[in-house]
């Protein structure tokens, strides 16, 4: 088993396989490319779980709209590779043409996650 390595706020009630592909995303997209990305993959994911289902063209005009965020004292802004990189990513799987879902589970544990984040403390 993987110890957690997601942020601390992070549900941890997830079956088992899909925090383990939650984990596998942040190890890949924060801490393997950190340097490049910084925390805003994974941000992008939590912001992309909201809509039920995405198109890459939702994604991308929801990138186009919250690009930037804060990191202490400093805007830093979410690479546009993001959008390929969630839709190719474990988390999500092919509806339909075009159409992408991501999985209930891992889902609802990023907008709980968001909800948390928004409501505690900076």
């Amino acid at each position: 088993m993987i110890m957690s390595v997601l942020p601390s706020n992070f549900p941890v009630s997830l079956p088992e396989m899909d925090r383990y592909k939650v984990q596998m995303y942040y190890r890949r997209s924060v801490e393997g490319y950190y340097n490049e990305y910084k925390f805003g993959h994974f941000l992008f994911a939590a912001y992309a779980a909201v809509p039920a289902l995405l198109t890459p063209d939702l994604l991308y005009k929801l990138w186009q709209n919250f690009h930037n965020y804060h990191w202490g004292d400093r805007t830093i802004s979410i690479h546009r590779i993001a959008v390929s990189d969630l839709l190719l990513s474990p988390l999500c799987r092919e509806a339909g043409f075009e159409m992408y879902e991501m999985l209930p589970e891992i889902r609802l544990a990023f907008i709980e996650w968001l909800n948390l984040e928004s409501t505690s403390p900076q």
